[in-house]
């Protein structure tokens, strides 16, 4: 039984392998009218967000203000994940990044510039 079914599952996965199949937006890449994301407008009150890293490198956490991070024009939301005493280490895998700073503003350059802006307002105090 369990034969049949590994090469049943075998025979779906590879039908389509050197198959000229058919795209749904090929005839609009063609004829030069498909839609890309950038061609995309973007809808009214669009968030963006922005990772700022630590201002420091590593240590022990011994104090953190986010306060002056959230009252920053156009911050609609800013937080953390990382407790007092924990570590803060350099940032080499995604799983390091302990914060986030969301913004608002008219456009995604404008909105990135107001986050990364409030994240350098973050205050940190650490052991080294």
């Amino acid at each position: 039984m369990s034969l049949q079914l590994d090469r049943r599952s075998e025979e779906l996965r590879l039908r389509v392998v050197r198959r000229a199949l058919r795209h749904d937006s090929a005839p609009k890449h063609v004829a030069g009218s498909a839609a890309f994301v950038d061609d995309i407008r973007e809808p009214e009150g669009l968030l963006h967000i922005a990772v700022g890293g630590a201002p420091v490198a590593s240590g022990q956490l011994l104090g953190i203000d986010l306060e002056a991070v959230r009252a920053a024009p156009g911050v609609l939301e800013a937080g953390l994940y990382i407790e007092l005493g924990e570590t803060i280490r350099a940032v080499q895998v995604d799983a390091d990044r302990r914060g986030y700073v969301i913004a608002t503003a008219g456009n995604a350059e404008d909105a990135l510039d107001l986050a990364r802006q409030a994240s350098h307002r973050l205050r940190v105090e650490v052991t080294r």
